[in-house]
């Protein structure tokens, strides 16, 4: 149900009061909606329009009352969630002023769906997306989709007011000079409109007619356009898109422990199902082209995640100048959902390693609203972000082998959609996230054991006589034991699988060059320097070291008598 509630302010001064119809007569007439009046305010079944005009000192409150908007004028509430000043808003294309005869002085249009849908440009409202043709008047058509979202180069900038004349007058002249069989717009013949491409650059006579009857050669651009348009027809109809056609459980959840537990690995192969042997997805499950994966960082941004608007050059054709277009590119938030899209029945994975060593709540910005999940797993509130409602709006999805287009009112997390993150909760320089994010996750802590991995049988170079498995166990039980004298928590434990098997080595293994052991001493004693004993070194080592470079090169040569004796006792 698409409810518009559209508000006139009269002029003080002005007696007669309109009538209804006068009034949606005037209001299709300023915004050039004829094509739409039918659709729109001629007792249509999908649509709800509240109308009222007063004048200022009157009823103004009173409409805004029963309406439920913000009673000052200066502050209109729209959809809830947007509040502008008058000024703002009508910059933003929700309040146009009529300067007419009509006696009306103000419109306002309030939309309870995303204004994106409906815009305006020119002081003219645009279908953005949800374009009917008629078959039998195919060309009639094309002058809409110019200026609508459908069409791949149309930025709110360009003018193509010409185009369609240009593009009658060129097929015209070719038709008289027996270059092409028919001057018939109306076909649905892709072949045929990309064959007078190349009759256009073969004939001198056509090129110099385009040049001096049409200005800028809008012909030849016209034609162009005109070969997307068709391939945009037979692409296929667009329809609303059923988030709830999609099938899943809706998951957001954020699995966290100590530094090397196993957060990414359990992931990998107890939630996507990836084989251990032959590293191979499970195609039941997660399907290696329906999981996309990104780790935040510091300057990670919004634009990171969800796409942005970059430049891009155009080559011209012939004596055309390059041209500059501006295009979105998605993101790894944006090409999750086009998967999830396109996979309605399938699950999708978009996972997030290291989510609070970025600033999540920002870096997920107005996504942060689509957490809140249905009970069927959809985002309960969507979203109006324009970048990709109009990217997803341009978009063909292949869905099924067959390709299919959608018209997207606003954006929501389909239930297929997984978000699974990493967290850290130890390391130092890391963002905190606030309860409003996180209590839309679930939360699991990975517990840190070697669940009979062989890591734990490996020898630890630079001290043959331990393995793995009693290192960790030695130094996380003194961890454990010298929490207050550490001034640390328990995710300062070292994880089962903080280093590589290719870091430790294997029972008879000789590390004769030390190499090995000066690599662990920088990852694992460094880590217990810095992180662990910052504040009281004395905790895990010998007292007699007072830098860290003197303790390394001890290390290389008396091994375990580095530590604190109570370690390995």
């Amino acid at each position: 149900m698409l409810s518009c509630a559209v508000f006139f302010l009269r002029r003080q001064n002005f007696e007669r009061q309109y009538t209804k119809e006068e009034v949606i007569n005037i209001f299709i007439k300023r915004f050039n909606l004829k094509n739409l009046a039918d659709h729109w305010f001629c007792d249509s079944s999908d649509l709800e329009l509240d109308y009222n005009q007063c004048d200022v000192e009157d009823n103004q409150a009173e409409f805004y009352t029963k309406k439920g908007y913000a009673s000052n004028f200066e502050s209109i509430t729209f959809n809830s969630t947007l509040t502008n000043s008058a000024t703002k808003t009508k910059a933003a294309g929700h309040i146009q002023t009529l300067y007419s005869a009509s006696g009306i002085q103000e419109c306002f249009l309030l939309f309870d769906e995303p204004h994106s849908k409906y815009y305006i440009i020119n002081n003219s409202v645009q279908n953005n997306c949800s374009q009917s043709i008629d078959t039998d008047n195919i060309f009639e058509g094309f002058k809409p989709w110019l200026t609508s979202c459908n069409n791949p180069d149309y930025t709110g900038k360009e003018k193509y007011s010409s185009y369609p004349r240009g593009l009658k007058k060129l097929i015209q002249f070719m038709f008289e000079k027996d270059l092409i069989e028919s001057n018939d717009l109306n076909e649905l013949n892709l072949d045929k409109y990309i064959s007078y491409i190349d009759i256009y650059e073969n004939d001198e006579d056509v090129k110099e007619f385009d040049k001096n009857n049409n200005s800028t050669r809008a012909g030849i651009a016209a034609l162009k356009k005109y070969i997307k348009y068709i391939d945009y027809l037979l692409s296929g109809p667009t329809e609303p898109f059923d988030y709830n056609i999609t099938n899943g459980e809706g998951i957001n959840k954020i699995f966290y422990g100590v530094p090397g537990c196993g957060k990414s690995y359990h992931i990998e192969y107890d939630i996507l199902k990836r084989d251990k042997e032959t590293k191979k997805y499970n195609p039941n499950e997660f399907a290696e082209d329906n999981i996309i994966r990104t780790t935040f960082y510091q300057d990670y941004s919004n634009t990171d995640f969800v796409g942005q608007i970059l430049p891009k050059i155009i080559k011209g054709d012939g004596d055309d100048k390059d041209t500059v277009e501006y295009i979105f590119n998605p993101g790894p938030f944006t090409l999750a959902l086009i998967r999830a899209i396109s996979n309605p029945t399938k699950k999708v994975a978009l996972i997030v390693e290291e989510i609070n060593r970025g600033n999540a709540p920002a870096i997920f910005g107005d996504i942060f609203q689509l957490l809140d999940r249905d009970e069927n797993g959809v985002s309960e509130y969507g979203i109006v972000n324009i970048g990709m409602l109009d990217y997803l709006n341009d978009n063909t999805f292949k869905v099924e082998n067959k390709d299919k287009r959608y018209i997207f009112k606003d954006i929501k997390i389909p239930a297929n959609m997984y978000i699974y993150a990493t967290m850290n909760t130890s390391d130092q320089n890391v963002y905190t996230l606030d309860t409003a994010f996180t209590r839309r996750w679930s939360k699991e802590r990975i517990p840190n054991k070697f669940n009979g991995n062989e890591i734990a049988t490996m020898y630890v170079p630079g001290m043959e006589d331990y393995t793995w498995g009693i290192f960790v166990d030695k130094v996380n039980e003194h961890i454990r034991d010298n929490i207050v004298d550490l001034q640390v928590n328990e995710d300062k434990q070292v994880g089962c699988f903080f280093v590589k098997k290719s870091d430790l080595l294997v029972k008879d293994e000789k590390d004769d060059d030390k190499k090995k052991a000066k690599a662990f001493a920088y990852k694992v004693l460094e880590y217990l320097w810095d992180d662990v004993s910052k504040l009281d070194h004395t905790v895990i080592f010998n007292p007699n070291y007072k830098t860290f470079e003197d303790l390394v090169k001890d290390y290389l040569v008396k091994g375990v008598e580095v530590f604190n004796g109570e370690i390995f006792k």
